[in-house]
């Protein structure tokens, strides 16, 4: 449907099946896939595109008691279900807990579009952290802020690392748009990921030397990459103009996603970069957008990609590769069977380059 929104349904049936009336209600298709909202707020549930895909035909509104069971069903029998609350929400801390204890028996995602303090208290009081398996934290994404202003708004998270300890299945964590302190990051770093993205973010290091900060950030980087098969660094003071923090993703060696975009990284750290790839052999996707690579650092990652043969994706759109660059890229991509995806935008090439 092309509609933003549909009609409205009986509130009523979502109450029956779901249990948790603040949340739900009415469902519509959205390019954020299946979304369910209440006639009194913005809180919403998503659904896994692939979940969506398979249960709904495309050109139909998903409504009524019949659609709830259905979705019901395909929900707790498969992904688990998906809570997700939008900037802007109202909900008091009693009503959290009301719906997080009608849930928490269930496998839980949780997206939360808010500041921390209220989800702290919210968890802790109805013992949702024993059901999140993953937890997706932006308290500026859907907000009215220019998009070119997020850069310098990045609020603290009040209550993270009591979030984070309380979450004993937490598999994927996903912040964006925050500033994080020291304990935060441990926090994190205690946690025993397979996905991790951590987008925006600035860390405090306030009370911290120069040399002493380097350090924090290899020790940390260390703790945060073990063991982890996604990993988003994208526009993050972790690694940002550091070579230290770099050199420990050699230890990350199930990586199949890697995103370290928009940090400045120049050749040398691209070089690093290469090295530790070299030990990612199940990579597939590489994405390493707007980071000052040359034609030095294109063959650096040209040796290295060479050598792993399972990659899919790479993207190294806004750099500074020109001509030179992109033919050591294509010669690597050359031996690259499974590649399926190069981008190349705004790199500076010329016809030369071009063939």
């Amino acid at each position: 449907t092309n509609n933003p929104e549909p009609e409205h349904c009986d509130s009523a049936s979502a109450v029956s099946v779901f249990s948790c009336p603040t949340m739900f209600l009415p469902a519509w298709r959205s390019d954020q896939g299946l979304q369910v909202r209440t006639k009194s707020g913005p809180g919403i549930l998503c659904l896994p595109q692939h979940l969506i895909d398979s249960a709904w035909p495309k050109e139909r509104v998903v409504a009524g008691r019949k659609a709830c069971k259905r979705l019901h069903k395909e929900l707790f029998a498969d992904d688990g279900i998906v809570l997700a609350l939008e900037s802007g929400a109202k909900v008091s801390r009693e009503n959290l807990v009301r719906d997080f204890r009608r849930v928490k028996n269930q496998t839980v995602h949780l997206r939360w579009r808010m500041g921390t303090t209220e989800l702290s208290a919210a968890i802790s009081e109805s013992g949702l952290g024993t059901a999140i398996i993953s937890l997706d934290i932006d308290p500026i994404r859907f907000s009215h802020i220019d998009p070119q202003a997020r850069e310098n708004l990045r609020p603290p998270l009040a209550g993270l690392k009591t979030i984070l300890d309380s979450c004993e299945r937490l598999s994927g964590l996903y912040i964006s748009n925050s500033t994080l302190s020291l304990s935060d990051h441990e926090a994190v770093g205690k946690c025993e990921l397979s996905h991790l993205g951590l987008r925006n973010i600035k860390t405090n290091w306030s009370g911290l030397l120069r040399k002493d900060i380097q350090k924090s950030k290899a020790a940390l980087v260390s703790a945060l990459v073990k063991d982890l098969e996604f990993l988003d660094l994208s526009n993050n003071d972790l690694i940002k103009g550091d070579l230290e923090g770099l050199r420990t993703l050699e230890q990350a060696t199930s990586l199949t996603h890697v995103n370290l975009s928009s940090n400045n990284l120049g050749d040398d750290r691209v070089t690093v970069i290469a090295k530790a790839a070299r030990s990612w052999k199940q990579l597939a996707h590489l994405d390493l957008r707007s980071n000052y690579i040359t034609a030095v650092g294109a063959e650096a990652l040209g040796n290295a990609l060479q050598e792993t043969t399972s990659i899919s994706r790479v993207d190294l759109s806004s750099n500074r590769l020109g001509d030179a660059g992109v033919t050591e890229i294509a010669k690597a991509a050359r031996n690259c069977k499974q590649l399926v995806h190069l981008g190349l935008r705004s790199n500076k090439i010329t016809a030369v380059g071009a063939e």
